[in-house]
């Protein structure tokens, strides 16, 4: 039996290969940083999410 490895495909590197090809092969396939202002804030807003959920779990909270 042979075990097959499908890849992820995130909706933002499909959006990105619609928009530029280019753009989606730095990011997606070299790993070049994207260091627009959307992905900037993407990335602080899931910073901060993710240290909201960890204060839940830390006080044994089930929500806010």
């Amino acid at each position: 039996m042979t075990t097959t490895i499908l890849p992820v495909l995130r909706r933002s590197a499909m959006q990105t290969a619609t928009s530029c090809l280019h753009r989606y092969r730095e990011i997606w396939v070299r790993g070049t940083p994207d260091m627009s202002d959307p992905a900037l804030i993407g990335i602080g807003f899931h910073a901060c999410a993710h240290r909201y959920i960890v204060r839940l779990v830390e006080r044994q909270l089930p929500a806010d």
